[in-house]
C-alpha cells in the first residue's frame, strides 16, 4: 500500500513521493554514502517487495531542470497499532533543510491515519543530530540496547512517541 503524500515544509524544488522497487539503485547509493554498515540490496528488496508492513517515502530534488535526484528516504513499518521508523538517510550535502523532519512527520501522519497509537525507533548513542530531530518531534528516550550496532560497535538508544498526535506543519 502506498502512503498518501501530504504537503510539507520542504524546499520548493523538493517533492515527497512513495518509494518502490524502481528506486532501489538510488536508495542503495544514498544508503552506502550515509552509513558505515549500510543495508544490503537483499535487505532492501525484502522491504520493498516482501514486507507487507514496510513503506518508503522519498525526497526528490530538481536542480536546474535536471532529472529529479533522490536526496533522502525513510523506510518505516506500520504494524497494527504501531509505527516503527526503520531507516532514514539524507544526503550529507542536503542536511539541515527540513527533509528528515518532513519525512518523519509524514510517516507519523500516515501511521496515525492507519490507527497507530505509538511510534518506536532505535538510534546510535553518538547520533546526536538524529536524537535532537526525534526529541523535537516529541519522542522520548526509553531505554538502551547494548552493542546493538556494528562498525563501529555502539549502543542504541530506544525512543518512543506515545500517543501519536497530529504533527505540526
Amino acid at each position: 500500500m502506498s502512503p498518501t503524500v501530504r504537503e510539507t515544509s520542504l524546499p520548493v524544488n523538493c517533492t515527497v513521493i512513495p518509494g518502490s522497487m524502481s528506486d532501489l539503485d538510488e536508495i542503495l547509493e544514498l544508503e552506502g554514502r550515509s552509513f558505515t554498515s549500510p543495508w544490503t540490496r537483499k535487505m532492501f528488496e525484502g522491504e520493498l517487495s516482501g514486507n507487507p508492513f514496510a513503506r518508503f517515502l522519498l525526497v526528490r530534488e530538481e536542480a536546474g531542470g535536471r532529472a529529479r535526484v533522490l536526496v533522502a528516504y525513510l523506510c518505516y513499518w506500520i504494524v497494527f497499532d504501531e509505527v516503527r521508523l526503520m531507516n532514514l538517510a539524507v544526503a550529507s550535502e542536503r542536511r539541515r533543510r527540513n527533509l528528515a523532519t518532513s519525512l518523519v512527520r509524514q510517516a507519523l501522519d500516515e501511521a496515525r491515519d492507519a490507527q497507530a497509537k505509538r511510534a518506536l525507533l532505535e538510534v546510535r548513542v553518538s547520533n546526536e543530530a538524529a536524537r535532537r530531530l526525534y526529541r523535537g518531534l516529541g519522542f522520548r528516550e526509553t531505554g538502551n540496547r547494548k552493542d546493538y550496532y556494528r562498525n563501529p560497535v555502539e549502543d542504541a538508544i530506544l525512543m518512543a512517541l506515545e500517543p501519536l498526535v497530529p504533527t505540526q506543519g
